[in-house]
């Protein structure tokens, strides 16, 4: 477990040759082939376990009050990455095929930005639509923030249900109703966006779905040319590499930003929408730490055992890693208004996790001055730099009355 969770930087990419050098550097004597069979079945199940047994044990503690802190109790970001794994996995993990790989998984997350609790996690197949995950309870009060892969009318009406709130891109083949004289008729989007002027935001009380007719806000704000032209070129792209074709419709939609929401204005003023919808985009740094920091994509052709001891044990040093670095970014907030960055705060961690090992390994003393010395580096060197012009998430959640 320790050459997986504590000594895996780039683990999976080594050779049996290089495993056990470096096991050799922690005076474990051990050849290839006994190593190679080390990484079977019962050793995926054990770590599989240990993932598992973290999340309930984190999961169970929550102690939900229902307290509502300011005007949300609190914001929950859900998203999902996707890795590209060799073909002969395909059997286990099947990919999407066509112009990606056969073999694939998804990891999908869900976090609080309050950073009050434990995240969600959980493995599915590469062409698992992330539509079809079914996400942890919402609470009443709560506002869930997704991109439109999880677009759902139906998981709308529920968050809705128990007086949770909800903030999603609107899906363009969508159809929108708006009530006239009693009755509900369809609304011509193409006419609105035309008409308006760049920067103008207006929002409507709509009805969305043929058969739904879910009552919502939808808001509507036009974008700059330049930021219409970026968006149908990367647009273009992402269809290309699919091999799906694209309607005219679809490109002048890049015209606007589109949203919808459940929340009343004065929770959540339209001209404040696109604020909010923004720090979902702290989840997409979270996968690119995963990526870039811990190397969690970086897969070769290897028997699928041993992909699959690395990958949990991965998971489990980067949630390990992630909770200790939101506990000193809270103590930050509180005792300061410092932001820690999450980014250098877990590069710094990812070189220290030997250290972590064994200070895990003493006593207590000893790892309490571990944690007390990485939490003052941390706090000396791992500060968030501020963008001219531009809130850092803190700063938006905090104005949210949140912290």
């Amino acid at each position: 477990m320790s050459l997986c969770v504590f000594w895996n930087r780039q683990s999976s990419l080594q050779s049996l040759e290089q495993l056990c050098s470096q096991l050799k550097d922690h005076q474990i004597n051990i050849c290839k082939q006994s190593l190679n069979e080390r990484f079977n079945s019962n050793a995926v199940e054990f770590l599989k376990f240990c993932f598992r047994d973290f999340f309930k044990k984190k999961v169970s503690a929550i102690n939900y009050k229902g307290t509502c802190i300011g005007k949300f109790s609190r914001i929950r970001i859900n998203d999902s990455t996707s890795i590209i794994l060799p073909e002969h996995f395909s059997s286990q993990y099947r990919g999407c095929g066509g112009g990606a790989s056969t073999a694939g998984l998804k990891v999908q997350y869900s976090y609080n930005l309050r950073g009050e609790e434990d995240p969600v996690l959980e493995i599915t197949n590469g062409r698992t639509p992330d539509s079809a995950w079914k996400t942890d309870p919402t609470y009443p009060n709560e506002l869930r923030v997704a991109d439109l892969g999880y677009f759902n009318l139906s998981n709308f009406s529920v968050i809705q249900s128990v007086k949770g709130y909800y903030l999603s891109r609107y899906r363009f083949d969508v159809k929108v109703y708006i009530s006239k004289n009693g009755t509900l008729e369809e609304l011509n989007l193409k006419k609105i966006i035309s008409k308006m002027k760049t920067g103008k935001v207006i929002e409507m009380n709509v009805f969305l779905g043929i058969d739904q007719k879910l009552p919502t806000r939808l808001i509507l704000e036009k974008v700059p040319p330049e930021v219409s032209s970026a968006k149908r070129r990367k647009l273009k792209k992402d269809k290309k590499k699919k091999r799906e074709k694209i309607s005219r419709e679809r490109l002048s939609f890049c015209d606007v930003n589109a949203y919808i929401t459940n929340t009343k204005n004065d929770m959540l003023p339209a001209k404040e929408v696109r604020e909010i919808y923004s720090l979902r985009w702290q989840i997409e740094l979270v996968f690119k730490s995963w990526k870039t920091i811990f190397n969690i994509d970086k897969v070769k052709k290897i028997k699928l055992e041993r992909f699959e001891c690395f990958f949990y044990g991965n998971l489990i040093l980067i949630l390990m890693l992630t909770k200790l670095t939101n506990i000193i970014k809270e103590y930050m907030w509180k005792n300061g208004k410092k932001e820690l960055s999450n980014w250098k705060a877990l590069v710094h961690l990812r070189d220290k996790s030997t250290e972590l090992f064994y200070a895990l390994l003493g006593t207590e003393k000893k790892l309490k001055l571990w944690l007390e010395n990485i939490s003052n580096w941390l706090i000396t060197m791992c500060l968030k730099e501020p963008k001219k012009h531009r809130k850092t998430p803190q700063t938006i959640i905090s104005n949210l009355g949140l912290t």
